[in-house]
């Protein structure tokens, strides 16, 4: 189990559970920290004392089925009638399982002032939690997913993991898709997982959402595959006036690991190269888009592809405003858009597909020289409304396959195609380089 760090200057609102900043005098646990019953919080202090806030494993269905972000990116259902809100100083017994937060002030009634030392206040016992059961029809869609892409795999082909949108949250279902990626890339010839951006919703302070996306990055990792990340609007920490918010350096050091936003990866046993963009400029006026030294980098590398590669290209968001419900604009989308389709003209079609998430929808575009393909949010999320004209959303349901949401592309460079295997909600997709074969 984690320490519970008494890290946030504030109280606990005992109407909604959500913190309250207005308060600096108490230090309370921002992270909400998962609890089976039985557990005990042993009490050491005199001179403080505690409350405990309560929130259970039951989600509200608006924020599955309704644009909704919920302002702590979490799903666990706030139970007042829980909770602990008298000042206590003895030892307390969890009664169910569940998710808590710990708010601590001074039993004398004056402010905290400095650091907390939470190991002399007090300490946990834990029951642990029980094991991960891999439930039966994950298993089920695992086994599928696997003969599908083995009978369309040879030597030859590409082979790459990709999800977006994730948006990990407290009692989410992140869980249970790091499970399905890690079984499913046991057992299928990989090289390299791909995610599209928006690790997390991008409200909480910048400590908590390192934690949370770290935890996306630490999982992907573990399927010993390389791991490729394009930034997201919601990785940059802004999401509704979050006043900790990252700049466009600090979030390609976190996620990227490196100083610049946007690269590229050659891969030549399967003579291809993929290029990663950065599409998402809080700063600027029209925020959505790309930097123009970005296409003018474009340009510059696409002279440097070996003779014979094909390209991909991954970016969060698409680059047409017609494909984009949230903006009227795309900065430098039009000029990015020349630049690719004059190379893939001058190339025998040499760009594959542009592969971009941010819409939460599916869709190829085929209006272009090459196709744009939107995949579906990994989030268990299911709502009909605001999506680009053409596209579409799979229905979800927690609980059954249809939770999980991502694919296995399997790239034929040298014939031109490129199959969408899904795991979870929606259906398999097909590219290939004769217009009329798109499925």
């Amino acid at each position: 189990m984690k320490p519970i760090r008494l890290d946030y200057s504030g109280r606990i609102n005992g109407e909604n559970g959500f913190a309250d900043g207005a308060h600096k005098g108490f230090r309370m646990s921002y992270r909400f920290n998962k609890v089976v019953a039985g557990s005990i919080l042993h009490w050491k202090s005199r001179e403080y004392f505690y409350q405990i806030f309560m929130y259970s494993l039951e989600t509200e269905r608006r924020l599955i089925y309704s644009y909704c972000y919920q302002d702590e990116e979490n799903w666990a259902q706030f139970c007042p009638e829980k909770c602990v809100m008298e000042w206590q100083q003895e030892d307390y017994v969890f009664k169910e399982d569940g998710y808590f937060r710990l708010l601590v002030g001074k039993a004398d009634g004056s402010p905290i002032e400095g650091p907390l030392k939470e190991e002399e206040l007090f300490s946990m016992e834990w029951v642990e939690e029980p094991p991960y059961v891999w439930p039966t029809y994950f298993r089920e869609e695992c086994e599928k997913t696997v003969e599908t892409v083995r009978k369309i795999q040879d030597e030859k082909s590409l082979s790459l993991m990709v999800l977006t949108d994730s948006h990990y949250v407290i009692n989410g279902t992140w869980q249970d898709t790091a499970m399905n990626v890690q079984k499913t890339a046991e057992k299928i010839t990989l090289d390299g997982v791909i995610h599209l951006g928006d690790l997390t919703d991008g409200m909480t302070p910048e400590t908590i959402t390192k934690e949370y996306s770290g935890i996306i990055m630490d999982d992907l990792a573990k399927t010993g595959r390389p791991v490729y990340l394009c930034l997201g609007n919601h990785d940059s920490n802004y999401f509704k006036g979050n006043p900790e918010r990252m700049s466009e350096e600090e979030c390609s050091r976190w996620y990227l690991k490196q100083n610049e936003s946007y690269y590229y990866v050659d891969l030549p046993e399967k003579r291809v190269r993929m290029y990663f963009l950065f599409s998402f400029d809080q700063s600027e006026e029209i925020r959505y888009g790309f930097p123009a030294k970005e296409v003018a980098w474009v340009k510059e590398t696409l002279e440097t592809v070996p003779e014979g590669f094909k390209v991909l290209i991954f970016s969060h968001v698409p680059p047409l405003p017609q494909i984009h419900y949230w903006s009227d604009a795309i900065r430098n989308g039009e000029e990015l858009m020349k630049v690719l389709t004059d190379w893939h003209l001058a190339h025998e079609n040499g760009v594959l597909a542009f592969v971009h998430g941010h819409n939460h929808a599916e869709q190829i575009y085929t209006e272009c020289a090459f196709p744009i393909v939107s995949l579906g949010c990994n989030k268990l999320e299911d709502f009909k409304d605001k999506k680009p004209e053409g596209s579409y959303t799979c229905d979800r349901l927690r609980n059954t396959v249809t939770q999980d949401l991502w694919d296995v592309m399997v790239v034929h460079p040298e014939e031109g195609t490129v199959d969408f295997v899904r795991f979870g909600a929606g259906e398999d997709r097909h590219i290939g380089q004769n217009r009329q074969n798109i499925q």
